[in-house]
């Protein structure tokens, strides 16, 4: 009987000491939010820049703009006053810059960069660089952007919108490593991430229905050790979402 006890005692401690990771996960939380927002300033959606100005939250904010599927080709004041606010927060801001999957001229992509920087100024934080292939075949031409951006000291954010290689992580401050809907993020299984700092890894999910929809989707993102996220109620980033806190 008594040895059954002490046996019964070292049980309880193993599972109060934790054998497993299952105590720390409880403990993360988001740290930052990857907010892509790509309607026009002014007009139709202007109540949901509106939002994002008066959005309070502890989070790091990382807003992505764009203009003209990129920069567009002249200064547009309206914008350039939506970044002035958005910087007043506290905000970083990313000029839009996709990249086709590693086809696009690489002069063009860097003559891009060069132009919000032109319109802007240094309220471009940074730059969000979309359709990016995800494997190793085109890292060159990505370690390419990254030099070109780095020169100008500038945040980079990656989004090939699903897993890729470790090596990437080198290239970038950030890395969306899923974009797509909650169905698909139901069926999605990430990559071993947990040698990057967790608020590196991003995930966007749209097509949300419910807050509890999105506790499961927090949930499942912080355990596979992604703090950055953005979860979204559709896909065309028109509004701002409304699971923010």
């Amino acid at each position: 009987m008594l040895k059954a006890f002490f046996v019964g005692i070292v049980i309880l401690l193993l599972g109060a000491c934790g054998g497993s990771n299952t105590l720390s996960d409880t403990h993360k939380e988001v740290k930052a939010y990857l907010i892509i927002l790509y309607s026009y300033p002014i007009g139709q959606y202007q109540q949901e820049w509106e939002k994002l100005y008066q959005l309070n939250t502890d989070k790091k904010v990382f807003v992505v703009v764009n203009v003209s599927n990129g920069p567009g080709n002249e200064k547009d004041q309206n914008f350039e006053n939506a970044i002035t606010t958005l910087k007043s927060k506290g905000y970083s801001v990313l000029g839009y810059i996709n990249t086709k999957y590693g086809e696009k001229d690489l002069n063009l992509v860097k003559s891009e960069a060069d132009r919000w920087l032109e319109f802007y100024g240094d309220k471009i934080d940074g730059f969000f660089i979309d359709e990016v292939y995800n494997t190793l075949d085109r890292y060159s031409y990505y370690e390419q952007i990254s030099n070109y951006l780095r020169s100008k000291s500038k945040l980079i954010v990656l989004n090939p919108g699903t897993n890729i290689p470790l090596e990437y992580f080198q290239l970038a401050d950030k890395i969306v490593v899923f974009e797509n809907s909650a169905d698909e993020f139901l069926r999605y299984t990430y990559n071993n991430y947990r040698a990057v700092e967790p608020e590196r890894v991003c995930t966007i999910v749209y097509n949300l229905t419910s807050r509890e929809e999105a506790q499961r989707i927090k949930t499942k993102s912080l355990e596979n050790n992604s703090e950055c996220l953005y979860l979204s109620e559709d896909n065309t980033y028109f509004k701002l979402s409304p699971y923010l806190e």
